[in-house]
């Protein structure tokens, strides 16, 4: 067994016989709307051409077997002897089938799987949900289950809740599941009703810059973000922040503590960027929506804080080139990606410049990743 070797040559490599079908799960990027999904916001996600595959086939017994290849890790187990906490990925996998069995569906046997990942992890790209959704949709056609996709979206939701301990909102599950060709996905995440708008690639490319980095606490710092929007939530009498007039946060900023004000701040002010977005996406104003990026960062900087000095850095550096339209950081925060527009032509050049100052800044190599608007998870 090589590592050129495909996902199938694995899983007949491992398993001695061929796998059943293979599904495709694609990472996403997020182009505005950040840490407004749990706030029932509207965000601007659309699933990439980095992906997981899976191979799986179904066992006659109730062994559950499951290789990582990227990794090099084997799970096994049994339908009767779960355990979610074997391993860091183990969670994601057992977490959904957990949920699946409690939630009444008919799987009386096990199966194997094997899955490899094209998607960098640590940057922002949502490895966990591709993970969580590519596995659903593996379980949902083995066995004949009648998940529908938001049903599914909602089980990785609930994976993420459960057991990695992370209160994520909906969107990057949904983004992996619901995904479409050269389009961003308009989520509300309040009703998870959804509609597409085209993004054309043949002007721009999307370049993602990854810092290398992943600061502590990230995660807990992202569950203390949620918490604070609970609280003023709370203060205010509403389900969520959507939709609070920004007037009537500024009346109560001698009530909130500083912190929670902040952040509650940022999030009423994505929510009119993202007003904004959809006018100039509509209008195919590139560069109007990359300023919004711009200004979206500035927020996720100084009110939310949860950018970090390699993010901070890696968008400076593109105020004074006219070829990029805009770009921000993306995802929780703490490290990961910055995601640039950038236009097509230049690309190339915009990588290296921004290789050669990061590493003269930090000594550390960024990785580049130009990314496509691909769809989501499917069978192959």
């Amino acid at each position: 067994m090589l590592l050129t070797d495909s996902p199938e040559e694995v899983f007949a490599s491992i398993y001695k016989y061929p796998s059943t079908f293979s599904v495709i799960a694609p990472g996403r990027i997020n182009l505005l709307g950040e840490h407004t999904d749990y706030n029932e916001g509207f965000v601007l996600p659309a699933a990439v051409d980095r992906a997981m595959t899976f191979c799986v086939a179904k066992r006659a017994d109730r062994q559950v077997n499951i290789y990582a290849i990227d990794l090099n890790e084997t799970l096994s187990q049994t339908l009767d002897t779960l355990n979610p906490d074997a391993n860091s990925w183990a969670r994601y996998p057992v977490g959904m089938l957990l949920l699946m069995l409690k939630d009444g569906s008919q799987i009386s046997t096990g199966f194997d799987m094997v899955f490899n990942s094209t998607i960098p992890l640590g940057a922002g790209m949502s490895s966990s949900a591709a993970l969580s959704s590519g596995v659903a949709l593996c379980l949902k056609n083995l066995y004949g289950l009648s998940y529908s996709q938001k049903q599914m979206a909602l089980l990785a939701q609930q994976t993420e809740h459960m057991y990695a301990k992370v209160k994520c909102g909906i969107m990057d599950m949904y983004a992996s599941i619901f995904g479409r060709k050269d389009h961003v996905i308009k989520l509300d995440c309040r009703d998870l009703s959804h509609e597409y708008l085209p993004l054309s690639q043949e002007e721009i490319s999307i370049l993602l810059v990854n810092t290398e980095v992943k600061h502590n606490l990230a995660e807990s710092a992202y569950n203390k973000r949620r918490e604070s929007c609970e609280r003023v939530a709370e203060y205010f009498k509403v389900k969520s922040l959507r939709g609070l007039p920004m007037e009537r946060l500024m009346e109560a900023e001698g009530q909130l503590s500083k912190e929670d004000f902040k952040r509650a701040q940022y999030v009423l002010q994505e929510e009119l960027r993202m007003n904004r977005a959809i006018e100039v996406l509509t209008q195919n104003d590139l560069r109007g929506f990359g300023q919004l990026m711009y200004d979206t960062h500035e927020g996720l900087s100084n009110l939310y804080e949860v950018s970090c000095p390699e993010l901070d850095f890696l968008v400076e550096q593109t105020l004074d080139l006219p070829q990029v339209l805009g770009a921000r950081m993306m995802g929780g925060g703490f490290g990961g990606c910055t995601i640039n527009l950038v236009k097509k032509e230049d690309v190339e050049d915009i990588e290296r410049i921004l290789k050669e100052k990061y590493k003269l800044k930090f000594d550390l190599d960024p990785s580049t990743y130009v990314v496509s608007l691909t769809d989501g998870c499917r069978v192959l």
